[in-house]
């Protein structure tokens, strides 16, 4: 298929960092303390994840840009999961990172609960494999539950998009979320990369621009970086993940592809 938006020089280089920037992360774990606290495990599989998101949104990217749009969901995707992670590992007492650990777990559980409802409703067909999985996760989230409230931690509800990121001093950052989710679900506003004005100026083409990709680079990467900092630091007491210089690089490279676009 021939391409028909050739990535630019900017964007070669935009994912050619952040490709950097997800081996550098990969290359610092030590594997020495794993499993010690679920909410590790858990982390680290919501960063992998992410990765496997941000790998797929560059190489949309590197492919052809006429993708902006599926780099738009997979954004809203990667930015959600990345939050959840940072909120988790935001309080410096590892118990209560392990207690909204089970805020998180309590997400499968009731999904449990509806999924079976569900099924029962649909068709006379056994849920005995369906119930023997809710079983397992409720006993266990049970008794992760008392031994922390054992020690004197409450289970926390998991909180709102907003919230999470009030709480990680973020808040700025949801009206990214409001627009990415505009994509996700194809409201009005996510058509305007296919329709220019309404009515009777109605203009209909596909029109993909640098200020779309901008975008989706410059809430991909600073996520990225907090919520993987966070676990370094979290898991293995160790700061600075990324050299400033990297930073100030992938910085310089959101700035020249912003100003490319104007």
């Amino acid at each position: 298929m021939p391409t028909i938006f050739a990535p630019t020089e900017n964007i070669i280089t935009i994912c050619n960092l952040i490709d950097q920037g997800i081996t550098d992360f990969l290359e610092s774990l030590n594997n020495e303390h794993f499993g010690k606290y679920e909410f590790e495990i858990e982390c680290l599989l919501n960063i992998v994840h992410s990765i496997r998101i941000l790998e797929s949104i560059i190489e949309l990217a590197r492919k052809d840009l006429v993708y902006i749009q599926s780099a738009l969901i997979l954004t809203r995707s990667l930015f959600e999961t990345l939050i959840k992670v940072s909120w988790i590992l935001h309080p410096p007492d590892v118990f209560d990172n392990e207690s909204r650990y089970i805020a998180q777990l309590s997400t499968e559980c009731e999904f449990w609960d509806r999924w079976i409802k569900e099924l029962k409703k649909k068709s006379n067909s056994s849920t005995e494999k369906e119930e023997n999985i809710r079983l397992s996760m409720n006993n266990f989230k049970n008794d992760l539950s008392k031994l922390l409230v054992e020690k004197g931690y409450g289970i926390p509800k998991l909180p709102n998009m907003r919230e999470m990121l009030k709480s990680l001093e973020q808040e700025r950052k949801y009206i990214n979320y409001l627009l990415l989710s505009q994509y996700t679900h194809m409201s009005h506003v996510a058509g305007k990369i296919y329709r220019q004005n309404l009515g009777a100026k109605k203009e209909l083409s596909e029109n993909v621009n640098l200020e779309d990709w901008y975008y989706v680079f410059a809430i991909c990467w600073p996520v990225f970086e907090l919520a993987t900092e966070l676990y370094v630091f979290r898991t293995e007491n160790r700061e600075n993940l990324y050299k400033n210089e990297f930073k100030e690089t992938i910085n310089k490279s959101l700035v020249d592809l912003n100003i490319a676009d104007n």
